[in-house]
């Protein structure tokens, strides 16, 4: 397995994003577009892991892909963090994405989470172009200030944590106490709900409750 380790040649830490960005549209104007969207993002994602030496880097290539059904993508810098499953001890440096637009998009906002989980910190820096080349750079930090309480909680982990966390939070009743009676009906609903749940695939169930003007409930339930 150790071709997995050298998929792609090391070089020097200090290599800057000039580089790898000229690398990214290189590589993005080379591939055919999307079926659905004819919209391309590339990636690179920029990383150490404990077989990398101190004044080096490695880095994986992703691109986004897509089916029928335009919602059910890989997004590219997704699609590039997961192979970085094969190695140990990843963290990620930087990340440098590219797109058909004419200017920056920013990964969205399951992309920020999932970066959030998977090998990225606060600190890891995010550089965005479009085809006017005028970057922009950014810290994850700043594109996703608030992540799930959960994040990075492996699952064997996350009913303590729950239980510790809740301990220090304000309870829900407490705070539909002080809301009209509609607010509290709906609250209880939703929380019935979630504690029914019998599929028992993972320890956290997320139920949505949302109260319209026209005084109907509309109920999501995710596990």
């Amino acid at each position: 397995m150790d071709y997995l380790q050298n998929a792609l040649p090391l070089l020097p830490y200090h290599t800057n994003d000039k580089y790898f960005l000229q690398l990214a549209f290189k590589l993005k104007n080379n591939i055919i577009p999307p079926s659905q969207s004819n919209f391309r993002v590339y990636a690179i994602v920029i990383f150490q892991d404990d077989k990398t030496p101190k004044d080096k880097i490695s880095y994986v290539l992703g691109t986004n892909i897509e089916c029928c059904f335009i919602s059910n993508n890989i997004c590219a810098e997704r699609s590039a963090i997961t192979q970085l499953r094969h190695r140990r001890g990843c963290v990620v440096l930087r990340v440098i994405i590219v797109c058909d637009s004419q200017e920056y998009i920013t990964p969205g906002v399951l992309c920020r989470e999932f970066m959030f989980d998977n090998y990225c910190s606060k600190n890891t820096i995010i550089t965005v172009s479009g085809e006017n080349k005028v970057p922009r750079t950014f810290t994850l930090g700043e594109l996703y200030p608030y992540p799930n309480i959960y994040h990075k909680q492996v699952r064997e982990d996350v009913t303590s944590f729950a239980i510790q966390f809740s301990k220090k939070a304000k309870s829900p009743e407490e705070y539909f106490e002080t809301k009209n009676s509609q607010w509290k009906q709906l609250y209880k609903k939703i929380k019935t709900i979630a504690v029914s749940d019998e599929a028992l695939l993972h320890p956290i169930v997320y139920v949505a409750g949302i109260l319209f003007t026209n005084k109907k409930n509309f109920y999501r339930h995710s596990t």
